[in-house]
């Protein structure tokens, strides 16, 4: 997407507006009873690792940028992948793709703190819905 394109105008969040988004988040995470959290790297690591603590759930990792994956618990069945935010759906695309080939047991879902209003794949968990 160009600058041109997005209508939306540019605007700070601060730390209180952005606790209350993850916090959105972490609930609804809790209502899908996932075992582990997969902070997306690298901007969704700290929000993943917030909210793993949180609802003290094991934490892992995952680089859509090198195919990286790592689970904290190898038992673990059912999962939330965590973003800082979902703008074109391209990190989405990565996520189902990657966990298709390579995890087609493992039941996830994916979650994102803040939901850019254009994003073509509004299927996720999400803390706020950019709509400034």
């Amino acid at each position: 997407m160009r600058k041109e394109d997005y209508p939306l105008p540019a605007r700070a969040i601060g730390y209180d507006e952005m606790m209350q988004y993850c916090d959105a988040l972490m609930h609804k995470v809790a209502k899908y009873n996932p075992d582990e959290i997969i902070g997306v790297a690298r901007s969704g690591m700290p929000f993943a690792t917030f909210i793993a603590q949180k609802l003290n759930l094991d934490l892992g990792y995952y680089n859509p940028k090198h195919g990286h994956f790592v689970a904290a618990n190898s038992t673990s069945k059912r999962i939330v992948f965590i973003d800082e935010n979902f703008v074109s759906g391209g990190t989405q695309r990565q996520i189902h793709e990657f966990m298709k080939k390579h995890n087609p047991g493992i039941e996830y879902t994916v979650g994102c703190v803040m939901l850019d209003l254009f994003c073509p794949d509004k299927a996720c968990l999400y803390g706020k819905m950019l709509d400034l």
